[in-house]
């Protein structure tokens, strides 16, 4: 399955208007190293955490770009799978390392 970066921030805010509040999803947190299955209602309010995470991770590092995409998305009007990374997962090397949080629906469950 292939993800896009979105490119600006606001994006994820269309990726959670596109989640329904009864779909199911698989919610992945490598930081805290657990696994939920949520509804979609409850998925968009982490999904809100998140973004507002972000922004001020735009904010707090100078170092930042504000166009910095921590975000990869499979379909923004219809989303199945996210990836997220953090400040910890960015660095210098062509390749990124594992995202923060893995997001999908449930039937993707051992194939993303």
């Amino acid at each position: 399955m292939r993800l896009e970066g979105l490119l600006s921030d606001e994006q994820l805010l269309d990726v959670i208007k596109n989640i329904g509040d009864e779909d199911e999803w698989i919610y992945e947190d490598f930081g805290e190293k657990k696994e939920e299955l949520l509804r979609g209602a409850e998925l968009k309010e982490k999904l809100k955490d998140i973004y507002e995470s972000i922004r001020n991770w735009k904010e707090k590092f100078g170092t930042l770009s504000k166009h910095t995409v921590f975000v990869f998305v499979d379909s923004v009007n219809n989303p199945s799978a996210l990836k997220i990374y953090d400040t910890k997962s960015l660095g210098c090397g062509t390749s990124l390392t594992p995202p923060r949080w893995k997001i999908y629906r449930r039937e993707l469950k051992g194939k993303l």
